[in-house]
């Protein structure tokens, strides 16, 4: 039971971590932005981030592949189901 809880703590601390490092990401990339004005070569910077984020969910995209169809048939119960 206690690997459990470990397993349980690491993914906590490992989705915190990431949705602090995916804001700092944030924060950077709306930064350039704004001063991508005053300074050209921000800009440039903050172009070249936007295009790092649109790859990144471009494949990702294309990394979740085809879904599965599924049939409009329901299946019915087994014949054995309630009877006694």
């Amino acid at each position: 039971m206690r690997q459990a809880y470990r397993v349980i703590a690491f993914l906590i601390c490992a989705l915190v971590m990431l949705q602090a490092s995916m804001a700092v990401w944030a924060e950077a990339g709306l930064g350039l932005g704004i001063l991508g004005h005053s300074f050209p070569i921000l800009g440039l910077l903050h172009g070249i981030n936007a295009l790092a984020l649109f790859t990144a969910a471009l494949l990702a995209g294309r990394g979740i592949g085809r879904t599965a169809t599924v049939s409009a048939a329901v299946p019915s119960a087994p014949a054995h189901v309630g009877v006694r």
